[in-house]
């Protein structure tokens, strides 16, 4: 006797055929009958659902690894913003002039001129305000790290809109001011966002088919 299962795609309820045939000694079919099989609903989903590929790094490990890079950033623009700060001071200001002159011609030395030349310029509160503006942005970064260390959803979001919003602006210096630097950290961040926004995608697609 030979049991041969036909699943039924097409078929909402659970149950699904299986055909029985019963054959002779000379192994010719001699009868065929159908009989219907209860499944639990969950099996059968499992049977029917497409099956997807592995990825390369789980999802853990992925937010995990962009949480240390949030975090990086967070400690850079921290200190980048608490330097700014001391440039209230003239003294600091001038040893600050003195240090960015001595800078090798390219990208960095660029910025910490432009960076220069707008704080001391007649309003002074323009320090303040910037140091401030660099911080607050140092402790979104610190927020993101933490989100996504603990891989909150929101974390998730959150990183792909302020990611994002920094890649028009490192496009304008990659083409004004070309050079390696601007063009890693383009890379950098639009591989994050591009990750992330897959990410998402892959498991709201879960979520919709654990739902029905």
């Amino acid at each position: 006797m030979l049991l041969q299962p036909a699943r039924r795609d097409r078929c909402a309820s659970a149950w699904h055929a299986v055909n029985l045939a019963t054959f002779g000694d000379d192994g010719v079919s001699v009868t065929l009958e159908s009989r219907r099989k209860f499944v639990p609903l969950a099996k059968f989903r499992d049977m029917t659902a497409p099956t997807h590929r592995t990825p390369l790094v789980d999802r853990t490990s992925f937010l995990r690894i962009v949480a240390v890079y949030k975090f990086l950033q967070a400690l850079l623009l921290s200190g980048v913003g608490l330097a700014t700060l001391r440039l209230v001071r003239p003294e600091v200001a001038a040893e600050f002039g003195r240090w960015v002159q001595d800078l090798p011609v390219g990208f960095i030395q660029h910025t910490a001129v432009t960076f220069l030349e707008w704080i001391t310029g007649p309003q002074s509160s323009r320090v303040l305000i910037l140091g401030g503006a660099i911080l607050a942005y140092a402790a979104l970064f610190f927020v993101e790290a933490v989100g996504l260390w603990f891989q909150k959803r929101w974390a998730e979001w959150l990183t792909v809109i302020a990611t994002a919003a920094l890649i028009p602006p490192e496009i304008y210096e990659c083409i004004v001011h070309p050079s390696a630097l601007p063009f890693v950290l383009l890379a950098l961040n639009v591989a994050v966002v591009a990750m992330l926004v897959q990410r998402l995608r892959h498991e709201l697609r879960k979520e919709r088919l654990a739902h029905g």
